[in-house]
């Protein structure tokens, strides 16, 4: 449990707004585990409490675009490719 959290405070205290270096795929994998569980039960209480639970939920999503944006380009710095790549989920689809 330890390396979870160890990894979500890497990724998201330490280097916050870091676009250069590395980061590992455990460590990427974890800070991803981290949040999907957080995000599901902030999901869970929003549905539950209403709109203070809502408003964290947002918030929290909110304080983790930067800091998910920086580590996918990390990701792709450690697999040896550019970062500009973390863009091409904005191309739209022919469909």
């Amino acid at each position: 449990m330890d390396q979870f959290i160890d990894a979500y405070k890497l990724v998201v205290l330490k280097n916050y707004a870091n676009f250069e270096g590395r980061l590992g795929r455990g460590a990427f994998w974890r800070f991803v585990l981290v949040n999907l569980v957080i995000s599901i039960v902030l999901s869970i209480l929003a549905q539950v409490i209403g709109v203070v639970a809502w408003l964290a939920y947002v918030l929290y999503g909110l304080a983790l675009i930067v800091p998910g944006i920086a580590a996918g380009v990390r990701r792709l710095h450690d697999t040896n490719k550019t970062g500009w790549l973390v863009l091409i989920g904005l191309v739209p689809s022919s469909d």
